[in-house]
């Protein structure tokens, strides 16, 4: 017989399960400054694409070509 599941001692758990765990992506990059919501929707949508491995460095890459929605217009695909 299976027991019960019960989310509040679930929920209890979480913070020992985690704590050796690195932050994710979009935290990293919130703590090393790219903390306007266009880098954050930025970099959620790249990592929507990959994993957080990669997430971090292509976004800090395209952070250092345009940090604003118009500066963003002015990209080409090369």
């Amino acid at each position: 017989m299976v027991a019960d599941f019960d989310i509040h001692i679930a929920v209890k758990r979480l913070p020992a399960v985690v704590q050796d765990l690195p932050e994710t992506a979009l935290f990293d990059l919130y703590d090393q400054g790219y903390t306007s919501l266009f880098e954050q929707l930025s970099a959620c949508i790249i990592s929507l694409c990959t994993y957080d491995e990669v997430t971090v460095p292509t976004s800090i890459q395209l952070f250092t070509r345009t940090r604003t929605p118009k500066a963003m217009t002015t990209l080409t695909t090369e």
